[in-house]
């Protein structure tokens, strides 16, 4: 079973690039598509990496990273090799 769209839209985090809190349904539908920084912003919250990749399509994932530490980043571009079905990308 696969968890709703706005599972999380009522959770809070401070926000380092408007320097308020925000809610994450802001953050993954601000300018018609996720933050650049939903992954570093809540990353520490829940799992947001799994939750935006069984929500977003690839192309949106590979748009989320131009402003991301190298590592995020690194970890996105994992998931979408994996997602094609490339193992040897996560080691297995």
């Amino acid at each position: 079973m696969s968890e709703h769209l706005t599972l999380h839209d009522d959770r809070e985090v401070f926000c380092n690039r408007l320097g308020h809190y925000l809610r994450f349904r802001y953050c993954r539908t601000t300018e018609g598509g996720p933050c650049t920084k939903v992954l570093d912003c809540w990353l520490r919250s829940f799992d947001v990496v799994d939750f935006m990749r069984r929500h977003h399509s690839d192309e949106e994932l590979m748009a989320i990273p131009r402003e991301m530490k190298p590592k995020v980043a690194s970890m996105i571009g994992l998931l979408g090799r994996a997602r094609r079905g490339n193992t040897t990308a996560l080691g297995a």
